[in-house]
């Protein structure tokens, strides 16, 4: 009786124990599924990940070409840039030069011309002529520099095309300034100013009046600020014309 209850217990417990070892077997295996799959997800991610490192690798050397390709573009161009303003201020420097000549011989070919009249008065050839003074005396009605500031002012420029040669060398600093202003991107103002040849427009030396109501600034350049009188009308009036270089003609 005994034996038979013995057989029976070991019978249960053996096969408990398989039960047992199966379940365990069971477990074993899908814990090394789940890692598989684990294992196996981990690699899919890190292979997205470093396929999307590599790309933004990619766009990032393709970034570092064109911000060199864009430095390089921009340095030559500043290059260029100082150039353009060196020939601009060389050529405004030339330009000032050639005002200062210009305006020296003016004043002793005047000088010379009223000190004839006033030998020719003085022995009695004709009649003394108005009194004209050559220096800078703001209060003088009859003054040398009122002529001289007349060659800045463009009244008698018909408003189109003009042969640059045309102009005095007064207009030529302010068409320099308003150019260099112009690629400065600077927001320019349509003006215009009285213009005479240098030379005395009367011959007989009558008084010219010249208005000096109102300034506006010359448009120069960076570094410089030159302000040209000129009456508030004339500024209504009418514009800039439009200046061009007209090549010479062959024969």
């Amino acid at each position: 009786m005994q034996n038979t209850e013995q057989k029976a217990q070991i019978q249960e417990l053996e096969s408990r124990v398989k039960k047992l070892e199966a379940a365990v077997n069971h477990m074993a295996r899908e814990f090394k599924t789940e890692v598989e799959n684990v294992q196996q997800k981990a690699l899919v991610q890190n292979q997205a990940g470093q396929i999307e490192i590599n790309k933004l690798q990619q766009l990032l050397e393709m970034k570092d070409r064109e911000m060199s390709r864009v430095k390089k573009l921009a340095r030559n161009i500043l290059d260029e840039r100082t150039e353009v303003e060196k020939f601009f201020l060389h050529a405004l420097d030339q330009v000032k030069q050639e005002i200062i000549t210009s305006r020296k011989c003016y004043k002793q070919v005047a000088q010379a011309a009223y000190q004839r009249r006033m030998m020719a008065a003085f022995a009695g050839r004709e009649e003394y002529p108005k009194i004209r003074t050559f220096n800078d005396n703001e209060h003088s009605t009859n003054s040398v520099q009122m002529d001289l500031m007349e060659a800045e002012k463009w009244t008698n420029i018909q408003k189109g095309k003009v042969d640059i040669s045309e102009l005095t060398w007064e207009q030529k600093e302010s068409v320099l300034r308003l150019l260099f202003a112009k690629m400065n991107g600077m927001r320019l103002r349509k003006y215009s100013k009285a213009l005479v040849p240098l030379m005395p427009s009367n011959s007989q030396g009558e008084e010219t009046k010249v208005s000096t109501v109102g300034m506006i600034p010359v448009y120069a350049f960076i570094t410089q600020q030159a302000p040209v009188s000129e009456s508030a009308s004339q500024r209504r009036s009418s514009v800039l014309p439009d200046i061009q270089v007209i090549p010479p003609q062959s024969d």
